[in-house]
């Protein structure tokens, strides 16, 4: 969540999107999101994973968020999409 202001830019090659936000204080958040063939997304940086309440739970590094449904570990991916067979090809 930025409260001054944000850009973001996708990659219609590689289908990664970077973000950069500022945020109150002068610091500057960067995250690229890569969103991946028959796979998850892919989530690096520095950054906030919020709930349907708004919390708020920080992350810095990387990690992998479900597109297929079946992770049992939802958000997060599990590699379920492997075993279902998950296709999904995004293109901007």
């Amino acid at each position: 969540m930025w409260r001054i202001g944000q850009q973001a830019v996708l990659c219609r090659r590689t289908q990664q999107l970077w973000i950069r936000g500022f945020i109150e204080g002068g610091e500057v958040m960067t995250v690229e999101i890569r969103i991946q063939d028959d796979d998850s997304l892919e989530i690096t940086g520095k950054f906030d994973l919020l709930d349907e309440d708004g919390n708020a739970y920080g992350h810095h590094g990387k990690l992998r968020l479900c597109r297929c449904g079946a992770s049992k570990t939802k958000p997060y991916c599990d590699d379920s999409h492997v075993e279902i067979n998950f296709e999904s090809k995004v293109r901007a």
